[in-house]
């Protein structure tokens, strides 16, 4: 490799010099190279230039004729593969000299097929406005062009275009932004593109991924909810190139797209809806439900039958609670569980004929199990029935065969057998209580046949979910404004007594400041200053007494709200339709708007008891046992807030000082 030329040692191109090149830019590195000269010393003259062309079905190159110009400018001429175009210059080199009328200044940029070339012409470049200007400018960008092994005065229309906008600006004034000069615009090759075919059903479930999962199921897309008219498939087609040319005259060619991503399958006419066009065939559902592919057939499903639900077989199955997706898991091993170990289902039904696994979730507006759950199974439906409960479940309407231990919140909950755990609902109904349980109610508990003792039962209203949030809502609301109150007070005491010890200062600086007004002077800075503190503590006593009532208001909507609940206890009850309760059983209403409850030991009373809540003279509230009867709605709230208003150190100013006060305040000039 031959050494590089080093820049210390480089002198000024002093000399003429004519040579004859097919690149111009090469004989300038070889004079470079061999004289030891800076290349920006150097410059040239076109002297000649000799277009050549082969055309299809030549040997040899023909110098152009108008002919061959003409069919230059048509771009399937150019297209032609076997079309060859090349250029000779005789040109002059000399010493470069500058010309303080004509100093362009440029910046070059091509595209990477270099078919497209353009020089932005700098703001500050400077040019006089000559009658020769544009045989200049083009002289000089021909020489810009071969320095960079364009082709020219041939296809350059659109660069004789440009710098006749060139010299129109110069000549009305000079450039006042940078302006494009197209140096060469010839057919730009399109590389092909290859099909492609995108799952954007397979995206969603992706996205629909949490990173809590405990597995990663971005690669099983056994089930995927899906809504009508939603886009499942898109298949782009192949789409072929085109050649092009490049400014130095070469051809570019392209290659085949590649077709390797037609889709494996063919639409189901009865639940996808196929979009075909000249660019790409679009796969739409016209149904909801889940998609499926089995035997090359895309269909959207909306019942499906599955063996087990495990990590190896399916994955996690979440089409959606709106999908109206239906999904029946059937086991055939009895002693393997249908639902797998820590799996999740989300669908608008599920029927699961078997057990289900540890960890796992199933969410649907219906569940149906019946078989048992784990222990750290969690279910939640509006509607569920299982076999066995031995986890966790919430719903609206829940049907259980039998609780072991487990846990379930309902509005309407139901229970054959109930064998230890926790149960809350708005209503419970039991059959058969044969191991001791806790047991909450918002309205009712009716026990069909007791077999055990120390039952734990709470007529509560916080046995309900959704009233649970809003019954500690009311309780929180009632402690943050109670504690509002009670500092909000302290400053109302605090600023009435700073308002009644300053009270004459502040009339007399009045005066004066009305008198300063009279006579055209300005008060004193420090009278304005301790005029506006105390206006400003007049004004935050105002606020004060209005945030006071806000907190009052919330109080006592909270309080209302709280009583409208316990209101609803007092008709609540228990009632056991057994021979009698069998040994020692505790019964708690829970009141939230009072400290003490009513509670009730029940030791083998006589059957057919209901227990209740009612007012006693002697006892007050009191549990009771016996027939039910309409019990009052008793007002329980008996504590009254501090009487803020009423402060006697808070002194009112009459209305119209107030005004005048106000008045004067706008009128006071900045504080010095």
């Amino acid at each position: 490799m031959a050494e590089p030329v080093k820049r210390q040692s480089l002198k000024k191109f002093d000399r003429i010099q004519e040579v004859k090149t097919y690149k111009v830019g090469n004989a300038i590195a070889e004079i470079v190279k061999k004289e030891r000269v800076f290349p920006a010393s150097i410059d040239f003259d076109i002297r000649q230039v000799n277009t050549f062309i082969r055309e299809p079905g030549q040997d040899e190159y023909n110098a152009l004729n108008e002919v061959h110009l003409k069919n230059l400018s048509q771009e399937t001429y150019l297209l032609s593969e076997r079309l060859k175009i090349t250029q000779e210059y005789v040109v002059k080199f000399k010493p470069t000299k500058q010309d303080p009328d004509f100093r362009p200044v440029i910046s070059i940029a091509t595209d990477p097929m270099k078919s497209i070339a353009k020089a932005v012409v700098k703001r500050n470049s400077i040019f006089k406005p000559t009658d020769d200007l544009k045989k200049r400018l083009v002289d000089y960008f021909n020489k810009v062009k071969v320095k960079n092994h364009m082709l020219i005065e041939v296809n350059d229309q659109a660069m004789l275009k440009s710098i006749d906008t060139l010299v129109a600006k110069v000549q009305s004034g000079g450039l006042t932004a940078d302006l494009v000069i197209w140096l060469a615009k010839w057919p730009k090759a399109v590389p092909p593109k290859d099909d492609a075919i995108e799952l954007l059903y397979r995206e969603k479930n992706k996205k629909n991924k949490k990173d809590s999962d405990k597995v990663d199921h971005a690669e099983r897309d056994f089930i995927i909810g899906v809504e009508k008219d939603e886009i499942l498939v898109v298949y782009h087609k192949a789409r072929n190139g085109r050649p092009g040319r490049n400014f130095s005259g070469t051809y570019i060619s392209v290659e085949e797209p590649k077709i390797v991503n037609l889709p494996p399958f063919e639409p189901d006419p009865t639940s996808i809806i196929l979009e075909d066009s000249q660019d790409k065939k679009i796969y739409k559902s016209s149904a909801d439900g889940f998609v499926s592919i089995e035997m090359g057939l895309l269909t959207v499903q909306q019942e499906m039958l599955l063996k087990n639900v495990t990590l190896k077989e399916t994955g996690n199955v979440r089409p959606g609670l709106d999908s109206k997706v239906k999904i029946r898991v059937e086991s055939g091993d009895p002693a393997e569980d249908a639902v797998g170990p820590d799996m999740i289902i989300e669908a608008t039904e599920i029927t699961v004929v078997g057990s289900i696994g540890s960890g796992a979730v199933l969410r649907a507006k219906k569940i149906t199990v019946n078989g048992q759950t784990h222990t750290t199974t969690k279910l939640y439906a509006e509607d569920l029935e299982v076999g066995v409960l031995k986890g966790y479940a919430e719903c609206n309407i829940g049907n259980v065969k039998s609780i072991e231990q487990g846990t379930i919140y309902g509005d309407n909950v139901s229970i054959e057998t109930v064998t230890g755990g926790e149960i809350y609902g708005r209503r419970v109904e039991i059959k058969d209580l044969r191991l001791p349980a806790k047991i909450y109610a918002a309205q009712a508990v009716l026990i069909e046949n007791q077999d055990c003792a120390e039952n734990k039962i709470y007529l509560d209203q916080t046995a309900i979910l959704t009233a649970r949030k809003a019954i500690n809502t009311a309780k929180q609301d009632i402690k943050d404004s109670n504690n509002y109150i009670k500092i909000g007070t302290d400053e109302v005491v605090k600023v009435s007594k700073f308002l009644r010890d300053n009270k004459q200062t502040f009339e007399n600086i009045k005066v004066h400041i009305m008198e300063c007004k009279q006579r055209g002077d300005a008060p004193k800075s420090t009278f304005v200053k301790m005029f506006k503190d105390y206006l400003a503590k007049m004004k935050s006593l105002d606020e004060l007494h209005k945030k006071l009532e806000e907190a009052e208001e919330k109080i006592e909507k909270s309080r209302d709200f709280l009583q409208d609940l316990d209101g609803e206890l007092m008709t609540a009850f228990v009632f056991n339709e057994g021979l009698k309760w069998q040994g020692r059983n505790e019964i708690h209403f829970i009141f939230h708007g009072k400290v003490l409850d009513a509670n009730k030991v029940i030791d083998g009373f006589p059957a057919a008891e209901i227990v209740g809540v009612k007012l006693t003279e002697r006892d007050g509230l009191s549990a009771v046992v016996g027939l039910k009867e309409e019990f009052p709605k008793i007002d329980i709230y008996t504590e009254q807030p501090f009487d803020y208003k009423n402060d006697p150190l808070a002194e009112k100013d009459e209305e119209e000082k107030s005004q005048e006060e106000d008045a004067l305040e706008e009128e006071l000039p900045e504080e010095s």
